[in-house]
């Protein structure tokens, strides 16, 4: 199961659908017995700190108590192997007890080129586009080779706007010179120079 932003305090709570009168069960329920990823962790729609303190004794007692819309409260396993993912410093967005509670931190650093080439060529399969080598080339000399960060995440959103610019045109995705500078400029706008800032 993966949340990211999207997710709120009713999220971790039993919700009730007055129109089907059926009760969805709450994130952590979902992923009992899986694997329960809070993508973008820090960026949801409560603090961290509300977060994790809804969790703190589930996560030591490995119990959640939940209540249904008619008051009952009962006790389910809290089961999920949960991992949280930031780009955020950790010890900004928790203090040392939740830093205990969850003892397992991996630092995911950039790609090196072999990998992001890799990443690029599953993401050409993944999007139907086929994947050119002299593109990849240009892409990496152009606007990342000792210019800029190499993030794992580029060559799929930057192959997303390949596709939707093709998609617009009427026109067969292809990794070409041209269209990776549109998808490139698409991508990184904030910038003078339309390419990714360190």
């Amino acid at each position: 199961v993966i949340v990211g932003g999207e997710m709120d305090m009713a999220s971790m709570e039993i919700i009730f659908n007055p129109v089907t009168k059926v009760c969805e069960a709450p994130v952590q329920m979902k992923g009992n017995c899986g694997i329960l990823v809070i993508d973008d962790f820090g960026r949801q729609r409560m603090t961290p700190e509300q977060l994790l303190n809804r969790w703190i004794l589930p996560l030591e007692n490995r119990i959640d108590s939940l209540t249904l819309p008619n008051g009952i409260k009962f006790q389910v396993p809290f089961n999920a192997l949960l991992i949280f993912c930031t780009n955020l410093d950790p010890e900004k967005l928790m203090d040392e007890a939740f830093l205990r509670r969850i003892p397992y931190k991996i630092y995911m650093g950039d790609p090196t080129e072999d990998d992001f080439v890799k990443i690029l060529k599953n993401a050409s399969d993944q999007y139907d586009v086929r994947y050119d080598d002299a593109a990849s080339e240009y892409m990496l000399e152009t606007y990342f080779r000792n210019k800029h960060h190499m993030r794992s995440c580029y060559p799929r959103d930057i192959l997303q706007q390949i596709v939707n610019v093709s998609l617009y045109e009427q026109k067969e995705p292809r990794m070409t010179k041209d269209v990776i500078d549109l998808g490139v400029k698409l991508y990184f706008t904030a910038t003078k120079s339309s390419a990714p800032a360190d």
